[in-house]
């Protein structure tokens, strides 16, 4: 059988919005770790165009101790319900997140001031301030429900995936309009 520190908790599981896991039996003993999977919802994770909120969030993660605290290394899983940039219609789709890496600063340590890193609170780590921003930083901007949505008509708001519109598409910019008539005058005149 192998170290007591080096047991895989796969089957631990808790709640998201209760993302405290105890670092007590590995934190100071550099190179011990602990495995285990998250399963849950988040609230509030979300873009203008993309949102997680209430969908299913499964990580596996490992705990690692080192030098300077925990380090937390895994991957994510979760779905998203995004809203196409083009055409404003709702998709679901996977957002997965292979590598996840993130210190844990154990008290005591400090990192230059260029440098971000989350806190050991006592002996426990917070994981829902990791979590949160991962899958925010792992939404996309500009989200598509395909590379060729045609988008809406800026007239009348018709999906142009669904159908065309009776609108007609005037191309004259108001602000040449002055210029269009010169134009016109010296067609007239050369003509």
């Amino acid at each position: 059988m192998g170290s007591p520190f080096n047991i895989a908790l796969s089957d631990w599981t808790a709640p998201v919005s209760q993302l405290t896991h105890s670092v007590a039996e590995i934190l100071g003993r550099p190179g011990e770790y602990r495995d285990f999977t998250v399963r849950g919802t988040l609230a509030g994770v979300r873009t203008p165009l993309a949102r997680v909120d209430g969908a299913p969030v499964t990580a596996d993660l490992r705990a690692e101790s080192v030098v300077e605290g925990i380090l937390v290394t895994g991957a994510v899983d979760a779905m998203a319900v995004l809203e196409c940039a083009r055409c404003l219609t709702d998709f679901e789709t996977a957002v997965p997140l292979e590598r996840v890496c993130e210190l844990f600063l154990a008290p005591g340590h400090e990192l230059p001031a260029a440098e971000d890193a989350y806190e050991i609170s006592g002996l426990e780590i917070d994981l829902e301030p990791l979590l949160r921003d991962e899958l925010v930083l792992a939404l996309p901007l500009n989200p598509l429900c395909a590379t060729d949505c045609r988008g809406l008509c800026p007239q009348c708001g018709q999906n142009f995936n669904e159908g065309s519109c009776d609108c007609t598409e005037d191309d004259s910019d108001p602000r040449w309009a002055a210029l269009a008539v010169i134009r016109e005058q010296l067609e007239k005149t050369q003509g």
